[in-house]
């Protein structure tokens, strides 16, 4: 019994479906109809039993006619594919040109590093240029102050042996006067 009430909820769904779809293919059928186009469909109507063309102008019979009267479907539809070739080819224009702005953008960054470590290496090249000048402008100044030292301190010294010559020979003299004076007495 349940699968007789399974059964039965499953057909009213699927007929409900099919009333639904009936109703948008009859306004579909309404819509067409109103721009000359009318549409045939049998009961038996599957893909094993087409008997002609679902569909069909209203108006004229001949053959010459008909193809006329399709063509500006066709028309519509080679438009239509013209304008998605169109669109394909100006997405990919559109996409090659993000590519060429961010190549150029990129190329842009690196040139910038580039000029940014060529500045860093001339800094660093000027800063040790300038400390070897004023480091060998300091070892020559302390050079020519040691040396004026130097002269300084021989001038220093030969002044005080040449002072203590004089002293020395000073004292000799007075030695020697003072020795004779106890000589004599």
């Amino acid at each position: 019994m349940k699968w007789v009430l399974v059964c039965r909820l499953w057909a009213e769904d699927e007929a409900q479906k099919a009333r639904a779809q009936a109703k948008v293919l009859e306004a579909a059928r309404k819509r067409w109809a109103s721009r000359g186009i009318e549409v045939s469909v049998d009961k038996a109507f599957d893909e094993d039993n087409i008997p002609g063309p679902s569909w069909r102008y209203s108006g004229s019979k001949t053959e010459l006619e008909k193809f006329l009267q399709r063509a500006p479907l066709q028309d519509v539809m080679a438009r239509g594919e013209d304008l998605k070739s169109k669109v394909n080819h100006s997405v990919v224009q559109s996409w090659q040109a993000i590519e060429n702005v961010l190549k150029a953008f990129l190329q842009k960054i690196v040139d910038l590093l580039l000029l940014l470590r060529s500045k860093i290496l001339q800094l660093q090249h000027d800063t040790f240029s300038c400390a070897g000048h004023r480091l060998q402008g300091a070892v020559s100044v302390a050079s020519d102050s040691f040396q004026n030292l130097q002269r300084t301190v021989a001038g220093i010294s030969s002044g005080a042996v040449n002072g203590t010559k004089r002293f020395a020979d000073g004292c000799r003299g007075e030695a020697e006067k003072f020795a004779q004076r106890f000589k004599h007495d």
